[in-house]
C-alpha cells in the first residue's frame, strides 16, 4: 500500500489548487477544473492541522499565518480596486485567514488549564467576534457600494472575523473538527461526508445567494466533492516529508494574483 508524508499530500493539494484557480480566473475554462480543485482545501486543512499539532512554537505559527493573511488580503484589495473598477468581480481567496482563525480557537482550547478558564476564553472570543464584525461593517460603510464586499473580507483578514473569511464560519468550524479528529481517520471520514451533505442541503436552501447568505455560505454547489479527500486520510503515514514551508506560503497568493491578472486581460481583450 502506498503511504504519503505531509509533504507529498501538500504537493497534491497544491496541484489541485492550481488547477482549480485556472478554472476560477481564466475566462471560459471548463468547469471540471473546479471539480478537481475541491480536493485542495480539505487536504490543506488536514496537513495544517497536523502542522499546528507538531509545531514547537504555536505562537510563531499563528503569527506567520496572520502576517501572510493580511499581506494577501491587502494585495487582493488593491488588485480588485485597480483592475475591476466596479465590474463586480472580486478577489476573495485567502485561506490563510480561515486556517489562522481555526488555529486560534484550537490554541485557546489547548492552553486553558481547566473548563472554567476554557469557557471564559470562548466567551471573550465570541465577544471579540461580535466586535470584529461591527468594526468591519462600520469601516466599509463610507466606501462605494461595489467596494464594500471586497472591503468586508479585507477588514476580515486584519481583524480576524470568522464571518468575513474564505469559506465563512462553517469552514472555520470544519477546520477545528478536522484538527480534533485527525488521529481518528474513520470518524474524520464520516464527519467529512456529513459536512459535505450539510453543504448540499444548505446550497439547495440558499440558492440564489443573496444578502447574509453570501457571507454565511460562500461555497459552490459542487463543494461536496471535498469528500475526495477521504482516501488521503488513510494514505497519510504521519511523517513530515521534505518540503519548504516558505514556498507554499509564497506560491499561494502569487499564483492567484497572476491568474487573476491574466484572466482580467483575457476577458477585456475578448470584449
Amino acid at each position: 500500500m502506498v503511504v504519503m508524508s505531509t509533504g507529498q499530500l501538500k504537493w497534491i493539494a497544491l496541484v489541485c489548487m492550481f488547477i482549480d484557480h485556472i478554472g476560477e480566473f481564466i475566462p471560459q475554462a471548463p468547469v471540471w477544473l473546479r471539480y478537481i480543485g475541491r480536493l485542495a482545501l480539505p487536504l490543506f486543512f488536514y496537513c495544517s492541522a497536523w502542522g499546528f499539532y507538531y509545531t514547537h512554537d504555536k505562537k510563531k505559527y499563528l503569527l506567520h499565518l496572520y502576517a501572510f493573511s493580511v499581506l494577501m488580503g491587502t494585495g487582493n484589495f488593491f488588485l480588485s480596486y485597480f483592475m475591476n473598477r466596479g465590474m463586480g468581480v472580486y478577489l476573495l481567496n485567502n485561506i490563510f485567514t480561515t486556517i489562522f482563525l481555526g488555529c486560534c480557537i484550537v490554541y485557546l482550547w489547548e492552553s486553558a488549564i481547566n473548563w472554567r478558564v476554557r469557557i471564559r476564553y470562548f466567551l471573550l472570543y465570541a465577544l471579540y467576534q461580535i466586535v470584529a464584525f461591527f468594526i468591519c461593517v462600520i469601516l466599509t460603510e463610507p466606501w462605494r457600494p461595489w467596494l464594500m464586499y471586497e472591503l468586508h473580507y479585507t477588514c476580515g483578514t486584519i481583524f480576524g472575523s470568522c464571518i468575513f473569511t474564505e469559506g465563512g464560519i462553517l469552514f472555520v468550524l470544519y477546520f477545528i473538527c478536522v484538527y480534533f479528529l485527525k488521529e481518528k481517520k474513520l470518524l474524520l471520514s464520516l464527519f467529512t461526508c456529513a459536512f459535505a451533505g450539510l453543504l448540499v442541503f444548505l446550497d439547495t436552501r440558499s440558492w440564489p445567494p443573496w444578502g447574509p447568505v453570501l457571507y454565511l455560505f460562500p461555497f459552490s454547489g459542487y463543494q461536496w466533492l471535498m469528500v475526495t479527500v477521504i482516501p488521503f486520510y488513510f494514505l497519510y503515514n504521519g511523517t513530515r516529508g521534505t518540503y519548504r514551508k516558505t514556498f507554499f506560503y509564497v506560491f499561494y497568493p502569487l499564483h492567484i494574483w497572476i491568474l487573476f491578472v491574466m484572466g482580467y486581460f483575457i476577458q477585456n481583450k475578448a470584449l
